[in-house]
């Protein structure tokens, strides 16, 4: 398929355009009348486009932004309903002596998933979550030798992608394989975003897909009933992502600390900058900057791992805000490199001394 991801694609765009190139330059010295002025014309412009679409497309493939051209249709148009926006803030229980027990639904066939290896070497599922009714696809990355019945009690690390952004890439853009040699005892799971009418999102929308549910409960209990020795509460359980991912995953992970102990954003940012939030009024955008949801998380104990760099003036800028919070309950620990903007070749060089700070106690 020549989707906008792929190299034929790409030699195809970059050909036609050296073609029109071409056809331009031996045409507008000989237009001569008007049919030739208007062929020199069409010859420029598709020059022009074509020339533009190659280079998007590189881009695209080094950066992994869309897939599909659905993606990019989406994109374009991304069906965001206009009108008032009413976010649900799912508040979290309160806390007891002991961690509830994260869900695995053993006795119920809707929670079942049918893995198959992908080309990116991770197990993919297209799975439809019996909470939020979200269909989407799911990726996971489990250690070499993994088995359900070995033993061992595996911590997970939700990762959440960028927007635009192909989830797919994710395992090799961060080069899973080579990290789960040196963290055998973690699975990493990929939830796609890419959700029709809910792009951009990652929180519940009253009237969209639940995009926020099919994260934090279905895929967190889809993983726990297919993975039955993942850990069992959320002491186990880290959630992660980067740029518009490192905006979600402290959202989410802030607004359910009782599933997630600990936090990774790689150049994340504060306030909501896509989806139906981006839409809402100044007042509700407030309620979901990162800022504000730490500092109001005063039950649960966590701890937040953020990263950024001086390149990237707008992550380099929110952890300077993260660090003026002074929240008692999170425990924040930054780190802002003094080289690289933002990309995947930046976060995963970033990503090992992540995962080793995530296995501290």
């Amino acid at each position: 398929m020549l989707g906008p991801d792929r190299l034929h694609t790409l030699v195809i765009f970059a050909v036609a355009a050296i073609a029109a190139l071409a056809w331009a330059v031996w045409s507008v010295g000989r237009a001569t009348t008007p049919r030739r002025v208007a062929y020199s014309v069409l010859a420029i412009v598709t020059a022009i486009v074509c020339g533009v679409s190659t280079m998007g497309l590189q881009i695209n493939r080094h950066l992994g932004y869309v897939e599909t051209w659905g993606d990019v249709l989406d994109l374009l148009d991304p069906s965001i309903d206009s009108g008032p926006v009413h976010p649900v803030l799912h508040k979290p229980p309160k806390r007891e002596a002991r961690d509830p027990v994260l869900p695995g639904h053993e006795d119920d066939p809707a929670w079942k998933a049918s893995f198959n290896r992908d080309s990116n070497g991770a197990l993919k599922t297209d799975f439809r979550g019996p909470i939020s009714k979200v269909h989407e696809s799911v990726w996971v990355w489990v250690p070499p030798g993994y088995s359900p019945n070995n033993g061992k009690v595996y911590k997970v690390v939700l990762i959440l992608h960028g927007y635009p952004g192909n989830p797919k890439r994710v395992p090799l853009q961060l080069d899973l394989a080579a990290i789960s040699k040196a963290h055998p005892d973690t699975i990493f799971a990929i939830p796609s975003l890419k959700i029709r009418r809910a792009y951009g999102d990652c929180v519940d929308i009253k009237g969209a897909p639940r995009i926020g549910t099919w994260v934090t409960q279905d895929v967190v209990g889809m993983v726990r009933h297919n993975f039955p020795n993942t850990a069992s509460t959320r002491e186990g359980w880290t959630i992660a992502g980067a740029s518009f991912g490192g905006y979600c995953a402290p959202v989410l992970g802030l607004t359910n600390p009782h599933l997630f102990s600990r936090i990774i954003a790689f150049s994340g940012y504060d306030a909501p900058e896509t989806g139906h939030l981006l839409a809402a009024n100044r007042v509700v955008r407030r309620k979901f900057t990162v800022s504000r949801l730490m500092a109001e998380q005063r039950e649960w104990p966590q701890k937040y791992y953020a990263t950024g760099t001086a390149n990237d003036r707008k992550s380099s800028h929110f952890i300077k805000s993260l660090r003026s919070v002074g929240s008692k309950n999170v425990m924040l620990t930054t780190f802002l490199g003094s080289e690289g903007g933002h990309n995947w070749s930046v976060w995963r060089g970033q990503l090992p001394a992540a995962l080793k700070w995530n296995e501290k106690p």
